[in-house]
């Protein structure tokens, strides 16, 4: 997946979430989201782990 798509993704509430959490099950490489605009986005269902955030917006 490119970073847009992530991004819609992820903010895509627990929809998005469920789907971010799939395709990386799948094994889809995790763009690289340094200095993304997440900026309200609900990632508490979103598995993170090993995601590059540095600097990225997250209030």
């Amino acid at each position: 997946m490119d970073c847009d798509e992530a991004l819609r993704l992820l903010k895509g509430g627990l929809e998005g979430a469920a789907a971010w959490n799939q395709r990386r099950d799948a094994g889809e490489e995790i763009p690289d989201l340094h200095g993304a605009g997440l900026r309200q986005a609900r990632l508490g269902s979103a598995d993170l782990r090993q995601a590059r955030l540095g600097k990225a917006d997250l209030r």
